[in-house]
């Protein structure tokens, strides 16, 4: 395997290196940018100080701006790494994935999907963009590769849930996936009894409902209670 890990550490150098070639900001990029500045300017999460509306989408990749913000890094530059950081993440998470299919008898070792990752032009272009786009599809991609490759181990639902968490944070629609992430453990093969599959979709849901209650309390406007 070990020609295989040095071709796809090649693959990786050079999508990475094209990626930054290619790199690019977009419009409602600079959306986030604005909240993200305003929150370590110590305004709060707001797009004009003194007006609280909610004009992202992203939370989880604002906050994760506004953290790089916070240590001195330049905005556009933190748009721009953080993606591509996460996009090659993507690519190194596929091809782990492979390689522990690949360790049972009779399979091969074949980071397809890893590959087709680094060499597609969109992937590329949208390593960056200045959005949230690599990031989810890193925490999508890992938490449903979770469910599939559990096994024995008990902690794995808890990490899938905890990813797919991640997910509905930086992205609404990512509900859809964590459903799905739910779903998952009724789908063969893994040996699994009924009863364990009832308990790994509640600890992969769990995490994903703190998230939305946890949201949904933060929302939820306190009305003001009269003195007398």
């Amino acid at each position: 395997d070990a020609w295989i890990w040095g071709a796809l550490a090649a693959l990786l150098a050079l999508g990475v290196a094209r990626a930054f070639q290619l790199a690019w900001v977009c419009d409602d990029a600079f959306i986030s940018l604005r909240y993200a500045e305003n929150l370590v300017a110590g305004h709060g999460l707001v797009y004009n100080p003194g007006e609280r509306v909610e004009g992202y989408t992203n939370l989880l990749w604002t906050l994760w701006l506004a953290g790089l913000l916070r240590v001195g890094v330049d905005p556009i530059r933190a748009a721009e790494g953080s993606g591509i950081a996460a996009w090659a993440g993507l690519a190194l998470w596929l091809a782990r994935a492979s390689w522990l299919r690949s360790r049972a008898p009779g399979r091969a070792f074949l980071p397809l999907a890893a590959a087709l990752v680094l060499l597609c032009a969109d992937f590329q272009v949208w390593a960056t963009g200045g959005l949230e786009t690599s990031l989810f599809c890193l925490l999508v991609a890992a938490g449903l590769l979770a469910t599939r490759d559990a096994g024995e181990s008990r902690a794995r639902p808890w990490l899938a849930g905890g990813l797919l968490a991640l997910a509905v944070l930086t992205r609404p629609d990512g509900l859809l996936f964590a459903a799905a992430g739910m779903a998952s453990w009724w789908m063969p093969p893994d040996g699994l009894t009924a009863r364990e599959r009832r308990r790994a979709a509640l600890a992969t849901g769990l995490p994903v409902a703190l998230v939305l209650a946890a949201v949904v309390a933060e929302r939820t406007p306190v009305e003001p209670k009269p003195l007398f």
